[in-house]
């Protein structure tokens, strides 16, 4: 839990955000985000892949159903919660938060689909709150 706050931390405090990049290749984006140190969701996702795997932390995908937006699933205290590294207009810090945490951020927020995905695609996601939406 402690490394993935950790990885959090350092990819939030040390990127940049702007509304690009190449989606072909993850390898692709997470080199973008160590030598330019900017990109969109998907180099903070590919970034935090590479820090989470490297952490011995297991992590997945998660790709937005109602446009492009990626973030992490990562397995910590023997369930998966929801790591996004990636800035939000409407701010918020989701290190380790619960599907229900990320429903009431989209419900107090209006940004209704912010983190809407295909929840059959996944591991059951763990409902024990860690951390809080900032």
């Amino acid at each position: 839990t402690e490394k993935a706050k950790a990885i959090y931390s350092y990819v939030r405090s040390h990127m940049g955000y702007v509304n690009t990049s190449d989606k072909s290749d993850w390898r692709i984006a997470a080199y973008r985000a160590m030598t330019r140190k900017s990109g969109d969701c998907f180099v903070y996702y590919s970034i935090t892949q590479i820090l989470l795997t490297r952490a011995n932390i297991p992590n997945m995908q998660v790709q937005r159903t109602t446009s492009t937006h990626y973030w992490s699933l990562v397995q910590v205290e023997g369930g998966w919660y929801h790591l996004d590294t990636t800035p939000r207009n409407l701010g918020g810090k989701f290190c380790l938060v619960t599907d229900q945490q990320l429903t009431n951020y989209m419900n107090a927020t209006g940004d209704r689909n912010s983190h809407t995905y295909d929840k059959s695609k996944y591991p059951a996601r763990a409902t024990k709150i860690i951390s809080d939406i900032m």
